[in-house]
């Protein structure tokens, strides 16, 4: 089960950590981040069903993890995000990422 989030540079995200419960009701006025929220959690979700099946590559070098991660790449475009947006407040040089965090202690960072 997901235990939390961490959105860093995501859409309107500088840094946010989400926590999760069994059940877990988003809620917020407009604007609030509801939708980047649940867009977040379908790529978590999406890289998670991918790990069963997936072929595992080094990860970018620009992403300073080290050589003892896997990685693997996935396909968003069925996902309808604008990749030029995908950065908070369009900073340069500074990857948007999102942590996931599961109850088995796994560790993906997207």
């Amino acid at each position: 089960m997901l235990k939390k989030i961490v959105l860093e540079n995501y859409r309107c995200f500088e840094k946010s950590v989400l926590s999760f419960r069994q059940l877990t009701v988003i809620v917020g006025s407009n604007n609030a981040g509801k939708s980047t929220i649940i867009e977040a959690l379908r790529i978590v979700s999406l890289v998670v069903k991918k790990m069963t099946t997936a072929n595992y590559i080094q990860p970018p070098t620009d992403l300073g993890l080290p050589q003892t991660h896997i990685g693997l790449k996935i396909n968003l475009d069925t996902f309808q995000i604008d990749l030029r947006t995908i950065i908070y407040q369009l900073k340069n040089n500074v990857n948007a990422t999102i942590t996931a965090f599961f109850e088995n202690r796994t560790k993906i960072v997207i």
